[in-house]
């Protein structure tokens, strides 16, 4: 793992006092992650509708982080940045099927090593052991998309056996996530229309119809069915804190509820998450409660997911391995700390590297010029003060804030710039078979698949670096570390192909074949190559016989060190009934 950036915290922290006490007895501590849930949409956090009673009392009852925010949008990146302390870019677990650096310090180890007795039950294999998340626990359960009741009952199970010694839980909650398909008490509530579209695919494709009052039915629809699965999961958290409670062990546990990210419904046009950065898939609830925790205290600054490992660090009196990218956050508990913290997150899932952070009451969004899933990707800057809702993109009138929250960017992440290949063609409304490759001496470290629909792109899916993957346009992309080789037909529309390739200056051969644009030549259908190098201006691209192929570089940012493959355990994992049950749930 390459050198950490923010020692500082950390070491500022041990000056002040963090370290190993023999002597002092171990808290519990109770971890309940709820994935998808969006800090808007519980009571305690100003939400109209009643949704979390029971996290409403508990939150009353400790302390409530009114600004945390998530370090990624989807749940790997952000649950191993919740287990480390530490971003993705640094982590590791930043891609599909990628763990966390093996060497990186997690959770349940330092917990393990001051003598708590550990389990987890977890209800998502981005939450499993191929990822890194069951190191150093006693005990592991998982079972794919279980109810919320099924890891809460094996929780309170092993909590009878084990609850009176030391111990660490951890309970990942899946319910507010696609498919929202609370229980059959809810659904009977329904009108006829919710019933049938069953909170799947099939609902979101009623909420992009043209027809405004059916699209406005299905959002109804989707947000009363989000709103049942946030309902029956508070019910289960405070089935399973009130068993503390009963059995006398609250007030020797601390009770940490969170999100891991957010969820989206059309608020910047779009649908889940994982996406984009907007507030409402990084604005998450942060609840303590419990041995060593204040009582009714809301903390109005802004903190990030990852304080948490340092927090627990510091109430179990242990003091962190290595630097961190977070802080504890008992100094808001006494107000001895006020202020908002910097708040950073990434993404990588489907498509480029994309980053925002948050300073002062201003938000910086990096990503590059693209379409991901039909959404328009740039860069963005937004006063959140003054635009909450991030409508209004301030980067042409402040280009200098921008360049100075880029640069912090860059500087906490690591992240370096380089240089992309896109190759493009089509879009003249022929639907002929465009054949050809990208290859190089030197190694590919992506290849973005394009399907186009103006001078922006599509991209599709990071592909693996085995195989190829058909998609809606009669697509295919073949991945290899020296070439990538693609047969699409036109379709009428722009496709294309993105690349980066290491080192940068390594020359890319491109070469092409096609019925339509070679009318000229003996062998029209006999691939052309062509040697390439140095920088291609994108307002002038190259163009190949007749301007068929298009080719141009582009700089953006991404990990300075080029990403590992997926572990071999997570593609065992990964059967064709598993690959089917991910694409219903919004990945892939």
């Amino acid at each position: 793992m390459k050198k950490l950036l923010l020692p500082l915290l950390v070491l500022a922290a041990a000056l002040a006092g963090w370290h190993c006490s023999g002597s002092a007895k171990p808290k519990n501590v109770l971890l309940i992650s709820i994935d998808t849930l969006r800090a808007d949409h519980l009571s305690c956090y100003g939400y109209a509708k009643k949704t979390t009673p029971e996290i409403d009392a508990l939150a009353a009852r400790g302390v409530l982080f009114e600004h945390a925010m998530a370090p990624s949008s989807w749940t790997t990146p952000s649950h191993a940045s919740l287990f480390t302390g530490l971003l993705s870019s640094q982590h590791g677990a930043a891609l599909v099927g990628v763990p966390i650096h093996p060497e990186t310090p997690t959770l349940p180890e330092y917990l393990k090593e001051a003598g708590l007795a550990s389990a987890a039950f977890v209800t998502h294999q981005y939450v499993g052991k191929s990822l890194g998340f069951a190191r150093k626990f006693d005990s592991f359960w998982m079972e794919e998309d279980a109810p919320a009741d099924k890891p809460v009952d094996e929780a309170i199970q092993w909590l009878g056996a084990n609850g009176k010694k030391p111990f660490f839980a951890f309970v990942h909650l899946f319910d507010p996530h696609m498919p929202y398909q609370p229980p059959k008490e809810y659904v009977d509530e329904y009108d006829e229309f919710c019933r049938q579209t069953g909170g799947d695919r099939g609902t979101l494709n009623f909420l992009m119809s043209d027809d405004k009052a059916v699209s406005q039915r299905a959002l109804t629809c989707l947000l009363r069915r989000y709103d049942d699965e946030i309902r029956y999961t508070d019910r289960q958290v405070g089935r399973l804190v009130r068993y503390l409670e009963t059995e006398k062990l609250l007030d020797k546990t601390v009770v940490i509820i969170v999100a891991d990210h957010g969820e989206e419904f059309l608020e910047h046009q779009g649908v889940l998450h994982g996406i984009t950065l907007y507030q409402e898939q990084l604005h998450v609830p942060l609840i303590l409660l419990g041995a060593g925790i204040p009582r009714g205290k809301r903390i109005a600054a802004q903190v990030r997911l990852q304080d948490v490992l340092p927090t627990v660090l510091e109430l179990e009196h242990l003091t962190p391995k290595i630097a961190l990218q977070a802080a504890s956050l008992t100094p808001f508990f006494d107000g001895r700390e006020t202020a908002d913290r910097d708040a950073i997150a990434e993404t990588c899932d489907v498509g480029p590297n994309r980053m925002s952070i948050i300073s002062g009451h201003y938000k910086y969004i990096y990503s590059p010029r693209a379409h991901i899933f039909m959404q328009p990707m740039e860069e963005k800057l937004f006063d959140l003060a003054a635009d909450p809702q991030e409508k209004t993109n301030l980067l042409a009138e402040k280009p200098e804030l921008a360049k100075k929250l880029q640069a912090a960017l860059i500087a906490e992440t690591g992240y370096k710039w380089r240089k992309s290949w896109k190759l493009l063609w089509g879009g003249a409304g022929s639907e002929e078979t465009r054949r050809g490759s990208l290859s190089t001496g030197a190694r590919f470290i992506y290849a973005f698949k394009y399907l186009g629909y103006s001078s922006f792109a599509d991209v599709v899916q990071e592909l693996p670096f085995k195989g190829g993957m058909h998609d809606l346009a009669d697509y295919e992309l073949q991945r290899s570390p020296n070439k990538l080789s693609f047969d699409a037909k036109d379709h009428g529309r722009e496709n294309g192909v993105l690349a980066v390739v290491d080192p940068d200056d390594a020359p890319v051969t491109v070469a092409f074949a096609c019925r339509d644009c070679l009318q000229n030549e003996a062998h029209p259908e006999d691939e052309r190559e062509t040697e390439l190098s140095g920088e291609i201006d994108p307002a002038k691209p190259r163009l190949f016989e007749n301007g068929a192929f298009r080719v141009y570089t582009e700089p953006i940012l991404t990990f300075a060190d080029p990403p590992p493959l997926a572990s071999k355990q997570m593609q065992d994992v990964i059967q064709p009934d598993m690959l089917k049950k991910l694409r219903t749930l919004g990945y892939f």
